[in-house]
C-alpha cells in the first residue's frame, strides 16, 4: 500500500503554472527513480482529462493507464509550493501529492487524504513549513482508523448514487467495521462534494470500528446536478471525532 513519508515531502518548490508544476513533479520522480521522463506525457493528457484538484489547496496528479509503462516503481511524492499554482483555472494549489501507480493505488492515496479534504485545512496547507508538518496534517486521524486495499473497489456496477452507497457498505461490513443499520444512518443531503467526482458520505451509528471505504463508479453517476465517479464512505465513531 501507498503511505506518506516525511522523507518523500519535497518542500519550498517553485512553479509559474501548471506545466511547470507538473514538470516539477515528474523531475523529482526522475530524480528517485520512480519513473522514466517520459511520464510527463501520462501527468498532462490525465490533466487534459479530469483535472487532478481535490480542495483545500491540494492536488493529487497522476498519469493515465497508457502511461504506466513509464512507471520503474511504484510511489508517491509530496511537493508543498508556498506561492501557489493555479490549478484548474480557478483553484489554486499548495500541495501536489504525485503518484506513479501500476493501477487504482491513487484511490489509497484518496483515502489517506479524506480526513484533509473534509476538514477545512486550505490555510495549514498554505502556510506549511516543514514536512512533519505536511504529514501529520494530512495523516490526522488515529491509528486504528483502517484504511487498506481490501476497502476499495473499482469498477463498480451502480445505476444511481444509492447502488454506490450500498457498495461501499458491503465493504465495510465485510471486514467487521460495521454492522447491520449503518447503512439506514447515511443520510443522502448530508453528502459533501470534494470535488472532480469525489464526493463523501459519514455516518456514525453502527459503527464497530472507524474506517473509510471507497468505491469507484464504471459509469459515471450524476448526484445534486453535479457528476459522481467516486464515493468516499466515512464510518466515524466518538474515538474518531475526539482526533479532529
Amino acid at each position: 500500500m501507498l503511505a506518506l513519508d516525511i522523507q518523500h515531502v519535497r518542500m519550498k518548490q517553485h512553479a509559474t503554472d501548471k506545466a511547470q508544476a507538473l514538470q516539477c513533479l515528474v523531475d523529482i520522480l526522475v530524480e528517485d527513480q520512480l519513473v522514466t521522463p517520459d511520464y510527463i506525457h501520462g501527468l498532462t493528457v490525465r490533466e487534459q482529462q479530469s483535472a487532478t484538484y481535490l480542495g483545500q489547496g491540494i492536488a493529487i496528479p497522476h498519469g493515465t493507464p497508457q502511461s504506466r509503462q513509464y512507471i520503474l516503481k511504484t510511489g508517491i511524492r509530496l511537493a508543498h509550493f508556498p506561492e501557489g499554482v493555479v490549478w484548474d483555472g480557478e483553484n489554486k494549489i499548495y500541495l501536489a501529492v504525485v503518484i506513479a501507480a501500476k493501477s487504482d493505488e491513487h484511490l489509497q492515496v484518496l483515502q489517506i487524504l479524506t480526513r484533509a479534504l473534509i476538514n477545512d485545512v486550505a490555510d495549514q496547507v498554505k502556510q506549511a513549513q516543514s514536512a512533519e508538518q505536511i504529514i501529520a496534517l494530512l495523516q490526522a486521524q488515529p491509528a486504528s482508523l483502517a484504511l487498506h486495499e481490501n476497502l476499495i473497489a473499482t469498477q463498480v456496477p451502480a445505476l444511481d448514487v444509492e447502488d454506490l452507497i450500498w457498495q461501499a457498505t458491503q465493504l465495510l461490513k465485510q471486514q467487521k467495521m460495521v454492522e447491520c443499520g449503518f447503512l439506514s444512518g447515511l443520510n443522502l443531503n448530508s453528502m459533501i462534494h470534494l470535488g472532480e467526482g469525489v464526493w463523501s458520505i459519514t455516518s456514525n451509528q453502527h459503527v464497530l470500528s472507524p474506517a473509510v471505504s471507497l468505491v469507484k463508479a464504471e459509469q459515471v453517476l450524476s448526484h445534486q446536478q453535479e457528476m459522481l465517479k467516486t464515493l468516499v464512505c466515512i464510518a466515524s465513531n466518538e474515538q474518531l471525532d475526539m482526533q479532529r
